[in-house]
């Protein structure tokens, strides 16, 4: 190892030199090896994927066959894969997944009205209490239970009877049946029943009943539905012999043909956001239930384990809801989702331990204009509780914002301003708006939008926590082709900007493109921190939908990559890029080998929850053309981009020191420093030992003595930059060096040297 630092040394020297951008690679595709992962039951492998160079892509076998059962905000819900179910305090509606979308909620309301014997008195039905055991709830009467038992495949009812009512004959259990859809026969049956929609393949279906008394003894029943009414029924010869207690026993499950196999999923458009404090990770995505479009949400620990299991976001099933995004607010441990219902947009939280804050939702913008596709961004500080919440009104055509002060009880909304009013540059009309994942430390965002010029071109503005303007318009693009459906993510001071871009002029097929944008260093504005670069633009090939993710030391870009120019298929995709370049620095990965379609990417970094954690979490859905099936899909990102540790040290106008794309093998590698005194002469002190020598309220950490000092100045916005490319070699992994700079000033902090100094880090090589 000796060798190799001193070989690293002799390196630096030879290539220390000031700002020198390397040239950019051109990776080639490679597949995300490993199985597909779904929502929801996880485990996780930590060991690295074979064959890929970039970054440890840990899997989630996320199985879809899971069931769950839930009370939040004093609702009782049940969740299996083909259906859903509530249970009120005497009624339970059954919730099929029907793979339409319907004007009202499909379901299947039972409400048990009797239980008799011919000529005797019949069982008083009185309300009891419910219980909850596991997957089961228990509706406790003086004469038996009703219960219902959560299952995979199917809802069981059963009814558990420790005495029988008086009489003579079968035993007749009548439940009151509310439901739109059809019996296929209202005559008594042994077989079972399908109940059915008008134009809608596939059915809901109720089993045969059976009977089971204590000594395991079983009989055959029948059932009628007729009426309004679903009548279970036991023979009168089995019930007279029947040791108690004595079971009746249905099934009520859902085939809807949304496949060949029977099943119904219609799951779509994720996103995802993580708190650090709780180490959760929180998915929510659109699923159709009952006919309707609802929000679904799950968390997740970055061990993979469940921090919450599959929950309802908001009660009513009623009227659909749409375009869900998530954030979160660090200082209450909560997520704010919010989300487009009847042209409104709305809002909803979740706390990180999985209970409901709001489950009725409340208003962020209710007009009658139609206000749509929002998009929110959250607080990773303690130093206030509120969210923002971005979205377009296609009346006005502009875009609009809110906060949302989130708590782990309540979700208020105030703060109601017009973007485009607090926007410069003209225009005859905003759409599409994105806002970063969180303000990272300083509390500011960027929001991208899209801007109807002569073409669509991207603009973007930089507000603080409470929706103050620190920038009102940086023009992102100009020029005569279409620029679309912008993104951003960044740390409060810098940020990447995604779009896509037409490649012909017709918006058939789009590229992804990405530009660094940078807070002035005086923190009043914003600037455009190099030439866009094309991300991923082969030609006659569709890209779409992309995401950002800052991850600290490399920017994560996801989208949608069109597999053939004539192919309607497309995989997700993920790149690395350098955040202060925008160029590639790893190979362009799909999310899974999959034959599938696979869109709407999304990604959260752990650094926008407050972490100094390189992880990511990509999300995405998945979907079967020829069925119409679609799930949700995740996996973990572990970027390999080098370690970097804040040492301190810094004073006066000494900025912050960055390095990032810590790869052996990165010939672009740079040395950078950030938001020092602007127009000054500075140095890169750099060193592979420490020295922590103090002068005045300064700390120089690495050691000038046994390492180099190279010399260049700070540009207008106060940044300079020091190219030293990292050699290919395995002997250099995990090798730590230590970068500060010092930054000539006239009212020096260290007036020995007459300088300040900067923040030192120290760099590990991986």
């Amino acid at each position: 190892m000796k060798l190799s630092r001193l070989g690293f040394l002799a390196m630096a020297c030879a290539a220390g030199a000031a700002y020198a951008q390397g040239p950019g690679n051109e990776p080639e595709a490679e597949n995300w090896s490993g199985p597909g992962t779904t929502i929801p039951a996880i485990a996780r492998s930590g060991d690295p994927i074979s064959g890929l160079p970039d970054a440890v892509r840990r899997q989630l076998d996320w199985l879809d066959d899971t069931v769950s059962l839930n009370a939040s905000d004093g609702s009782l819900r049940g969740y299996a894969p083909r259906y859903e179910v509530a249970f009120g305090d005497r009624r339970v509606d059954f919730l099929p997944m029907t793979g339409i979308e319907s004007d009202s909620t499909i379901s299947l309301g039972l409400e048990l009205e009797s239980i008799r014997r011919s000529g005797g008195t019949p069982l008083q039905i009185q309300q009891g209490d419910r219980i909850v055991d596991g997957q089961r709830v228990r509706y406790r009467r003086p004469d038996f239970d009703e219960i219902y038992d959560v299952r995979k495949a199917a809802l069981e009812q059963s009814f558990e009877f420790r005495s029988l009512p008086s009489g003579t004959g079968d035993l007749v259990v009548r439940v009151r049946a509310s439901t739109d859809m059809v019996p296929s026969t209202d005559q008594w049956t042994e077989d079972g029943l399908e109940l059915h929609l008008d134009g809608v393949r596939g059915h809901a279906w109720i089993g045969e009943v059976t009977g089971i008394d204590a000594n395991g003894r079983t009989v055959r029943g029948s059932m009628r539905f007729a009426s309004g009414a679903l009548e279970l029924a036991l023979p009168g010869a089995f019930v007279d012999s029947a040791s108690l207690p004595l079971v009746l026993d249905p099934f009520i499950g859902a085939a809807f043909e949304g496949s060949a196999q029977g099943t119904s999923f219609d799951q779509r458009d994720p996103d995802v956001a993580y708190d650090a404090s709780t180490d959760v990770w929180c998915i929510v995505w659109e699923r159709e239930v009952g006919g309707t479009f609802q929000i679904r949400a799950r968390g997740v620990d970055s061990s993979g384990a469940d921090a919450f299991p599959l929950i309802a976001v908001v009660d009513s099933t009623a009227v659909g809801k749409f375009d869900p995004r998530v954030a979160n607010v660090a200082r209450e441990d909560t997520f704010a989702v919010v989300w487009t219902e009847s042209n409104n947009i709305r809002a909803g939280g979740v706390t990180t331990a999985g209970a409901v804050v709001n489950s009725a939702g409340i208003d962020v913008r209710a007009t009658t204009d139609f206000e749509i596709l929002p998009d929110i961004g959250g607080e990773m500080t303690n130093a206030d509780d509120d969210a923002i919440a971005v979205w377009m009104n296609l009346s006005t055509n502009e875009i609009e914002a809110a906060q949302i002060t989130v708590t782990s009880t309540l979700l208020t909304s105030f703060g109601y301003t017009n973007i485009t009013t607090l926007s410069g540059g003209g225009g005859t009309g905003d759409a599409l708006p994105s806002i970063s994942k969180s303000g990272g430390s300083t509390g500011y965002h960027l929001i991208t939008y899209q801007r109807t010029l002569v073409d669509l071109e991207i603009r973007a503005m930089i507000v603080n926590r409470n929706l103050g303007v620190i920038e009102d318009f940086i023009a992102v693009t100009s020029n005569s082709v279409q620029d679309l459906d912008a993104t951003c993510d960044g740390d409060g001071r810098n940020w990447v900007i995604g779009w896509e871009r037409d490649e012909t002029g017709t918006t058939v097929d789009q590229d992804i493109y990405c530009v660094p944008v940078h807070l002035s260093v005086d923190g009043t504005a914003g600037y455009l921190g190099g030439p866009e670069v094309a991300v991923e633009a082969d030609q006659n090939d569709d890209e779409q939908n992309v995401a950002i993710a800052w991850l600290g030391e490399s920017v994560l870009v996801g989208f949608a990559d069109e597999t053939s120019p004539t192919s309607s298929i497309y995989d997700g995709t993920v790149i690395a890029i350098d955040p202060f370049t925008c160029e590639r620095i790893g190979n362009e990965i799909l999310v899974e080998a999959s034959s599938l379609d696979q869109d709407f990417v999304a990604i959260a970094s752990a650094a926008s929850g407050g972490s100094d954690d390189d992880t990511a979490l990509v999300v995405w859905d998945e979907e079967d053309n020829s069925t119409g099936d679609s799930t949700i899909r995740a996996r973990f990102w572990d970027a390999d981009e080098g370690v970097v540790t804040q040492e301190g040290g810094g004073c006066g106008a000494g900025g912050e020191a960055f390095a990032t794309s810590i790869d052996d093998g990165n010939s672009a590698f740079q040395h950078r420093l950030r938001f020092a005194e602007a127009g000054a002469t500075c140095a890169l002190i750099f060193s592979l030992d420490r020295i922590d020598a103090t002068c005045g309220g300064c700390t120089l950490v690495p050691d000038p003595f046994s390492g180099i000092g190279i010399g260049t100045s700070t540009n207008l916005q106060g940044n300079a930059a020091v190219a030293m490319p990292i050699p290919a070699s395995a002997a250099l992994v995990g090798l730590v060096f230590y970068d500060q700079w010092l930054v000539a000033s006239a009212a020096p902090a260290c007036s020995v040297v007459n300088v300040d100094f900067s923040d030192a880090i120290a760099v590990e090589i991986q």
